[in-house]
This record gives C-alpha cells, structure tokens and sequence, in this order.
C-alpha cells in the first residue's frame, strides 16, 4: 500500500507512477522495457514559474475578472438536506455509487457528438438540471477540477497541478437541454482560459467580498475522472484494484462521473451530517432519469425532464392511492377532524375557527389548513 498526500501528486500523477513503476520491474526482472527519460522540467520549475505570475500584476487582472463574473451569483446551493446545519461544518461524509448501462452513455455520447461538446459537458449539464429541479434556484454555481497541464512538458511531472474553477449556470427561461448545454460549453471555454488562479486566492478573495454568503462556495463539485491510469500492470503478476469505503468529504456534495467497460459510474459524496445514504440513492436515480431524457430528447426544456423513477412512480400513483377508502362526504371537514382526532384537540370549533379553514377533497384525501 502507498499511501500519499494530495499535496504531493494528483491523479494524473498516480498513472506516470504506475507506468514507470512497472517499467522498473520488468528491467530489474531482466526483461526489455523502454528507458526513464528524465522529465523536461520538474514541479519545483513549475512553482516557481506560478509564483512569478502571482507576484505580477497579470494575476490581480485574472482575479478581477473572476470576481465581476461571480459579482451578482448566488454562491451556495440550497439543496434540501435531511438535517439542519448547525456549527461548523464536519468532514464524515459517505459515497453510494450506481453504474448507468451503456446504451445510456452511447446516447449521451451521441449528444455531445452533436452538439460539438463533450461528454464532461454533458454530463455537467445533466448534473445542473438535476440541481435546478431539487432547490428551484435559477443561478447556480458549481465547482469543477482542472488537470492543470496545458503544456505538453508538464505531462510527464509528477505533482500536484489541480485546480478548482467555479462554473456558473443560468436556468431562469426553462431552457431547454441542448441550449443549457450550449450554456455550459461557453461558460467551461471561458473559465478553462482563466483557469490558472489558483482557488484559494479566488476564495479567500470571495469571502472579503461577501462575508458569511461565500460559506457555500463551491461546496457542491463535479468531476469527470478521463485520467484513468489502466491500473498497475506487472510482468508475470496478476493485479486488480480494491476500493476503499469513503468515511470523509471535503465538500457538501461531490458528484464523480467515469466511463466504465460496463457503462458510466457515478458516485456520489456527501457529508453525513447533512444527508442519509437513502437520500443519496434518489438523487442518484433521479440523475438517472434526467440524463435519461435528455439524451432521448435534448430539445426538451429542463422543467420537462422526468424525475421521478418508475418505482417512485407506482409508489405515487398505485400503492399510496390504489385503495377505496370510504369516508362520509356529507360530514364538514371540521367535524371529521375533530372526531377523527387527527392529532387535534377534541373541543367544539369556533365560528371564527371554522371561517379560516379551507378545504379541497381529491378522491380520498382531504387537505385542510
């Protein structure tokens, strides 16, 4: 087991490690194996070459231009939690993992084909939909990984060159799925240009602005893992990976997306203090269904997208209403709460009492306030 600190590599840099760590042991097993060039430039270059940028004024410009685009957004997410926040936020968190087939990943392949996106785009798209139905909110900030290696010397360098940008979304006309995803295509371009400020100038920059509102910056990610390393492969040794159970997050919710032999995997993590794993799983299925739609119809505009699965769908529609129950129409509502119960107090109900309840009957079920 190796285990190491993200401030040491990132996950590019775990398939250079691999690679060459299997490329030592066939040489020391006296087998052919192509030679360890020394890299171009090593990380400690690249550290210098960004404190220089940072100490020019080139990064005060990049920092400008962040903070007018977030000038007017809403920062956090309200995504609906199964328990209130209360104090500082604590690090448990858990993961639950689904795959979607592959037929779904071809349509949504399909669909970045052609719209001359990606299938990170997509998938972004899908995610921010998913976001908007749960919370109603039309402007939403979701933040994203960038590998960080925009010039060919650095893809050999072992190091930590990730960075977070957050990604804006617009949802207040109802678009529908093809031009949300236009939307995201245009707002990644000009983010992934700006993408060298290293996040946490940005956030604290964001804090000094906006005080407490920047709480929930960014705490809801997306990730599209493309930097798969292929695994270790050692001559003659048979080798798989294990995972290992998630019991920390760093973030409210962090959604991880990749593509897999048997279709896409999603997983998703969360921090415990706020979600149950059972909420988790629905959010999961619910993603499932908005991709679904829109890979079936991108010119359906995101309110229209289905959400509901079909086991949530028989439980709405036939376990939960499939019954006769009788009940005395001719009896007012307040006398059937009263006598019923109900969780109310059993005394006569005022005139006045009786003015302010409103009722509608649908079948069954009368709703009553």
């Amino acid at each position: 087991m190796l285990v190491s600190h993200h401030v040491a590599y990132d996950g590019w840099s775990r398939g250079i490690l691999l690679r060459e760590l299997a490329a030592l042991y066939a040489l020391n097993r006296g087998e052919r194996a192509p030679a360890l060039a020394a890299p171009a430039v090593r990380f400690a270059d690249y550290a210098a070459w960004q404190r220089r940028r940072l100490d020019a004024d080139g990064a005060q410009r990049e920092l400008r231009l962040w903070l007018d685009r977030l000038a007017d957004a809403t920062l956090a997410v309200a995504l609906p939690t199964d328990r209130p926040r209360v104090g500082a936020p604590t690090f448990e968190g858990g993961k639950q993992t689904v795959v979607f087939p592959p037929e779904l990943l071809g349509r949504l392949r399909q669909v970045a084909r052609d719209n001359d996106a990606t299938l990170f785009m997509v998938l972004l798209a899908g995610f921010e939909a998913l976001l908007h139905r749960y919370t109603g909110q039309d402007d939403l900030v979701v933040g994203t990984i960038v590998a960080g290696r925009g010039r060919a010397e650095l893809e050999g360098v072992v190091g930590n060159f990730v960075n977070t940008i957050p990604l804006r979304a617009a949802v207040a006309d109802d678009p529908t799925f093809r031009t949300l995803l236009s939307r995201v295509k245009e707002e990644y371009l000009h983010a992934s240009e700006h993408a060298e400020l290293p996040f946490e100038t940005l956030s604290a920059a964001v804090q000094r602005e906006r005080g407490g509102e920047a709480s929930g910056f960014a705490q809801v990610h997306f990730v599209l893992q493309n930097n798969a390393s292929g695994g270790l492969r050692l001559s003659g040794t048979e080798t798989r990976s294990v995972a290992v159970e998630a019991t920390s997050t760093k973030f409210d919710l962090s959604l991880s997306m990749g593509e897999q032999s048997n279709g896409l995997r999603a997983a998703m993590q969360y921090r415990s203090a706020l979600f149950d794993a059972a909420t988790i799983d629905r959010m999961l299925g619910h993603l499932a269904m908005v991709l679904d739609g829109a890979s079936r119809s991108p010119d359906a505009r995101v309110s229209a997208l289905p959400l509901v699965t079909e086991r949530e769908r028989v439980q709405l529609l036939e376990e939960w209403n499939g019954r006769d129950v009788p009940y005395a129409r001719d009896t007012p509502v307040h006398v059937r709460c009263v006598s019923a119960g109900n969780g109310l107090p059993s005394r006569e109900i005022t005139r006045r009492q009786k003015s302010e309840i409103s009722t509608t009957e649908s079948g069954p079920w009368t709703i009553w306030t």
